[in-house]
């Protein structure tokens, strides 16, 4: 199933801390790539998407073994705007209110 484009309609409908969207992506160059982690490349990654407390949101990710509680709390926010846009398509509104 395809993942919603993220308006900022949608955004607003979320409370805060809200756990918007979740994924497995794989680390690979032409997929989302940790290049500190060259060697584990293919290994499966798990992000999450969350709500903010001021309209905004972030993306965390982390190894998927490691489960969601633990992206959630420790996994490494995603600066990339590229895979910010891949991970969770959104809308140039949408984009704008993400926590960098």
């Amino acid at each position: 199933m395809e993942q919603p484009i993220l308006t900022i309609e949608m955004l607003d409908q979320f409370d805060p801390g809200t756990v918007m969207f979740t994924g497995v992506a794989l680390n690979a160059p032409k997929a989302i790539y940790l290049e500190s982690a060259p060697k584990y490349h293919n290994k499966e990654l798990l992000w999450v998407a969350k709500r903010g407390g001021i309209n905004d949101w972030a993306i965390y990710i982390h190894w998927k073994c490691k489960g969601l509680e633990y992206v959630l709390e420790q996994g490494d926010k995603v600066m990339n705007k590229e895979y910010i846009r891949l991970l969770v398509p959104c809308t140039d509104k949408a984009f704008a209110n993400y926590r960098y």
